[in-house]
């Protein structure tokens, strides 16, 4: 993608948990576990930046577009006389279908030393295929390029996956596991990976099931989280992996006992530490009256390899109102 929103990138790593990923900070699994890269091929405000941006565009039933344009500095300051331009289209042929195309190229911003002068572009297809009014299939696909008329490199990634919904694609919910402040997500599945020049490959695997009578299996719910980077350990980096998962089932209304765990492979700035992690939490919500729930749990977190350390675990009672 490009900051600011000049290119909308196409072929980027994607999950039922996209917002998620976007605030990790705010998720207690978390949601990344690892340090992922969901666009490869990116255009960013160090190599170009914009003071401002003027945009225009129409949207359609069936055809949606902008063209966008900005300026390095101000009247004053852009003495190389830098600018960038951009245009994205979005089509949609049939219910469902939306076929994307976006450009972006610079002008004049490799005057200055160090800098560089991207041209890029991208095309994207998603389909979205309901079976029953809830049931429904979402395949996708893009591809990215990225030129530098400068340094003459260039850099592409494509990326690709399937979301699967069964309560309807619209339909979103939270989890206070995977967000403290009530994000809301879909409930589904999705899998998704992308891959560069350099055959940097990185897989994603997400599943969330809300606990609730309407779930696939009444009143069974939790959620799977499965990543694993650079599986090929290319441009002398490590692969690394990290899977966490919650099952839960709610009885009567009131009780919900819990069971989780998460391992994650240790790694740091491209390398493996040799120190694996795992997490793991049994505990029951209490449900008495409506919007108060009473956590009770037992967690520890334990460390294997070159750094091992077992943990003695942790008992904890949490009380919460929502208002």
């Amino acid at each position: 993608g490009t900051e600011p929103a000049l290119f909308a990138n196409r072929a980027s790593l994607k999950s039922i948990f996209d917002d998620v990923i976007k605030e990790s900070q705010y998720s207690k699994v978390p949601i990344s576990m690892l340090p992922l890269n969901q666009n490869l091929v990116s255009v960013g405000s160090p190599e170009i930046p914009v003071t401002g941006m003027l945009s225009a565009g129409a949207d359609f039933e069936k055809l949606s577009f902008a063209v966008k344009g900005g300026a390095k500095g101000t009247w004053k300051t852009n003495s190389d006389d830098a600018w960038i331009g951009g245009a994205d289209l979005t089509v949609k042929p049939v219910v469902g279908l939306a076929l994307s195309l976006s450009g972006l190229a610079a002008m004049n911003y490799g005057e200055s030393a160090g800098s560089s002068n991207p041209l890029s572009a991208g095309a994207g297809i998603e389909y979205l295929i309901g079976f029953t009014d809830k049931v429904a299939l979402k395949p996708f696909a893009g591809y990215d390029f990225k030129y530098d008329t400068v340094s003459e490199k260039s850099a592409w990634e494509a990326g690709g996956g399937v979301f699967l919904f069964w309560r309807g694609s619209e339909y979103k919910t939270t989890h206070p596991e995977i967000h403290q402040w009530n994000k809301k997500f879909p409930v589904g599945l999705s899998l998704s990976a992308n891959t560069n020049q350099d055959q940097y490959t990185t897989v994603v695997f997400s599943l969330f099931e809300e606990t609730s009578s309407e779930a696939l299996v009444p009143n069974l719910g939790g959620f799977i989280e499965f990543e694993a980077l650079n599986l090929g350990a290319v441009t002398g980096l490590d692969s690394a992996m990290g899977a966490a998962g919650q099952i839960e089932y709610l009885i009567n209304k009131k009780v919900k006992p819990y069971l989780f765990g998460k391992y994650v492979q240790g790694y740091k700035a491209g390398k493996l530490t040799d120190t694996d992690t795992v997490t793991t939490r049994i505990g029951v919500e209490l449900l008495p009256i409506k919007r108060f729930v009473a956590d009770f749990r037992y967690e520890r977190t334990d460390a294997f390899g070159k750094e091992k350390n077992l943990d003695n675990g942790t008992l904890t009672t949490t009380l919460k109102m929502k208002l």
